[in-house]
Order: C-alpha cells, then structure tokens, then sequence
C-alpha cells in the first residue's frame, strides 16, 4: 500500500511457527453483568509467560519486566522449565550474567509507579529474580 510517501509493508505469519510457546485455554470472567456467555481465551502457560518476560528483560532490561519477573519468581515460575523454553526458542540459555546488575539509567520508579501501589526496590526485584533462575538452574 503507498500513500504518497507513506509505505506500509505487512507480514503475515503461520501462528504455528511463530509462537511455539506452550498455551492453555483459560475461561475468563467478563467486567459486564449483561454478558452471561463463556469467554475461553488460549494464554500462554505460566512457564511460558515465565519465559518470554524472561527475554525481554534481556532484550530491552525495561523496569517492567524485571518488575514481572520478581512477581513470577514469588509464584514459583522462574523454573528450569521456563529456561528451558528460553533455550528451545533462542538456541541461548538463561544465564547469571543477565542478572548480575541493573543497568544503568534504569529509572525504576517513574515506570513503575503508575503500574502499581508499591513499588519494590530494584536491586531487590533482581536478587529476588536471580536466586530463583539460580536455585533452578543451580548457579
């Protein structure tokens, strides 16, 4: 499609091969009184979740994912299962390193505080998240 000098490209991806992620379907419960109908929605599992907040915290080190992370860690699901899927979908594997110190200019309160009531302390969101992979992975 053109525009004048606007082009817009669009892909389109067999589901298949683009989200090998293990899914589970999930009845969910709607906000409308009215709408008393079954809303079933395939998720992913929550070692799934695990793992794909796993590589965006090493794609874009965002206070939001190590934020989730330290969440997922406290429901037991940073798991050699999750860093399993890491591998099996990245050929890479969940390493200390990714977790050995916050980055720089991270400014952990002003993305964070609008997301939640209390926001944790960075350095112990990532000790939170380190000792779980390291506990799982045995570092």
């Amino acid at each position: 499609m053109t525009t004048s000098d606007l082009r817009v490209r669009v892909q389109l991806l067999d589901h298949e091969e683009w989200a090998p992620w293990p899914s589970e379907a999930v009845r969910i419960e709607t906000r409308y009184s009215d709408d008393t109908s079954d809303v079933v929605l395939r998720v992913p599992t929550l070692q799934a979740f695990a793992a794909m907040k796993t590589l965006a915290w090493a794609d874009r080190h965002a206070a939001r994912d190590l934020y989730d992370l330290a969440r997922l860690a406290e429901l037991g699901a940073l798991t050699s299962e999750a860093a399993g899927l890491v591998r099996d979908t990245t050929g890479a594997s969940v390493q200390k390193y990714d977790f050995a110190s916050l980055p720089s200019g991270l400014d952990w309160h002003s993305q964070l505080a609008h997301q939640t009531g209390e926001v944790p302390a960075a350095q112990w969101c990532l000790g939170v998240v380190r000792e779980a992979y390291g506990k799982a992975l045995g570092w």
